[in-house]
């Protein structure tokens, strides 16, 4: 009987150890990495510009954005091991912070970059203290603690990144670091702005029905690693020049309307809050008009002018453009002896 006990007592202890080192656990807001037995450790986020939303947009007039760390809560024996009475203090030197975001050869036009970072290509925050836990880390982009409290980052061109947080344990067993990781991260907006400029013909207006052949330009503020990608609703009316990574022009083929939609390369334009943040759009207003002698257009278009009524008058035509609003009344003047859809 007795032999039975121990075996059993034996078991239960195995089980303990297994279950306490080998689980892996996904959190909310966070992921931790194989728990050891002795590192739970989780924390909060504070965000500055989020504003009750799970990301941050950055304002018009806004050109900086912070998170802080909140609170540490749970148990890490190895930071015990270096003080048994362990602070906030002590919790963030094992922090790191990244920036995840489109890149190119250009780093000055990435999307954001770390204000207190010593590289922006690396786009990381750590202590010396987190280093010292691994050898390959760059021992010259180690930045005071105060910087890892806080971590200040400035908007560069329009898009989207994620800035994560990651915390370390520096608990040993058996002479080798415990892999316990926790982290959290937020996805941060640069929002995309659109200018249309008509040239040689004042400020736009989205009312103002413009002649063909007027010439527009279409200015972002874009930047060269995440480029802004246009497009035209109405394809024909317009002819366009090759764009550049922020600007294009186009000429004003025909009349009716064209929407000029411009995002980044980055947005998923089918869902929030890209379509929002990175997707911007204009309306432009071509002139309808008839021809009595004939015109053709740069697209190919044909009207002529078809004769006299059978007292020698012009025959009058109303034009209505194909894209016109039909939800409004539309009155015929009763000069017009006949009318087409154009």
């Amino acid at each position: 009987m007795m032999e039975k006990l121990l075996k059993l007592k034996k078991y239960m202890k195995d089980w303990k150890v297994i279950t306490a080192c080998v689980a892996v656990v996904a959190l909310v807001g966070g992921i931790a990495i194989y728990v050891s037995a002795n590192s739970n450790i989780k924390f909060v986020f504070e965000m500055a510009g989020s504003e009750g939303k799970n990301y941050i947009e950055f304002g018009t007039n806004q050109n900086e954005g912070h998170i802080n760390i909140l609170d540490f809560t749970g148990n890490d024996d190895g930071i015990k091991a270096i003080n048994p009475s362990p602070t906030y203090e002590d919790y963030i030197d094992y922090v790191k912070w990244e920036i995840n975001q489109k890149k190119g050869s250009d780093i000055s036009k990435n999307i954001i970059q770390f204000t207190d970072a010593k590289d922006t290509e690396h786009s990381v925050l750590y202590t010396q203290k987190l280093k010292d836990l691994f050898n390959n880390w760059d021992a010259a982009l180690c930045v005071d603690k105060q910087y890892v409290k806080e971590a200040r980052f400035s908007k560069v061109n329009p898009g989207k990144a994620v800035i994560s947080a990651t915390y370390y344990t520096p608990e040993f067993q058996n002479g080798s670091r415990v892999n316990y990781e926790y982290s959290q991260s937020m996805n941060v907006y640069v929002p995309l702005n659109l200018t249309v400029n008509v040239i040689g013909d004042g400020d736009f207006s989205r009312t103002t029905p413009y002649a063909m052949g007027t010439l527009f330009t279409l200015a972002t503020n874009a930047g060269i690693n995440n480029p802004a990608v246009f497009n035209y609703s109405n394809r024909d009316n317009i002819t366009a020049e090759t764009p550049q990574y922020d600007l294009t022009s186009f000429k004003l083929n025909g009349g009716g309307y064209t929407t000029v939609t411009v995002n980044t390369e980055d947005c998923n334009t089918a869902v929030e809050p890209d379509k929002t943040l990175l997707l911007q759009s204009e309306r432009i207003l071509g002139e309808v008009k008839f021809f009595p002698n004939g015109y053709s257009g740069d697209n190919g278009d044909l009207r002529t002018n078809l004769g006299d009524d059978t007292n020698h008058n012009p025959i009058k035509y109303f034009f209505i453009d194909k894209d016109a609003d039909f939800n409004s009344s539309i009155t015929i003047p009763s000069t017009v002896h006949d009318w087409n859809y154009n």
